[in-house]
């Protein structure tokens, strides 16, 4: 799994094209787990779910073997994720690798931030991963 490790690293370099979205306000981004409902439109296997928690400027979570943390901010919208590590064991399963790489893919290429139907969805290259949570919004006024 080291050439995920090189993969991911050399996609952080990509630059991405710009945007100038606003972040949806009926969604608290920060202090959540979120959990892939789909990830470039295909259901994660049940024991291979990516989440995604972001933190006081700090990304961490599974991509659905390995873990992953980095460094991440908002900017015109779109999720931009610096200096992403990730642990580099193999899944046993070759969709869920498949499936992995793609969660990967997209968190790296500074995927623009939405909803849809009150869940997350960050649209990159690649497709588009949407994500559920179980913790409702915080009310914004």
């Amino acid at each position: 799994m080291r050439y995920l490790v090189a993969i991911v690293a050399v996609l952080l370099l990509v630059v991405g094209c710009g945007g100038s979205s606003a972040v949806p306000s009926s969604l608290q981004l920060e202090r959540v787990e979120w959990r892939a409902v789909s990830i470039a439109g295909v259901p994660p296997l049940p024991k291979n779910v990516p989440t995604m928690t972001l933190n006081n400027g700090l990304i961490s979570g599974s991509a659905g073997c390995n873990h992953y943390s980095g460094a991440a901010r908002i900017e015109a919208g779109r999720l931009v994720v610096d200096q992403l590590a990730m642990t580099a064991m193999a899944c046993l399963d070759n969709r869920a690798n498949t499936l992995e790489m793609q969660f990967a893919n997209i968190l790296s290429s500074k995927p623009l931030i939405g909803s849809r139907g009150g869940m997350l969805v960050l649209q990159g290259k690649g497709g588009e991963v949407v994500f559920t949570s179980n913790q409702a919004p915080t009310p914004t006024d």
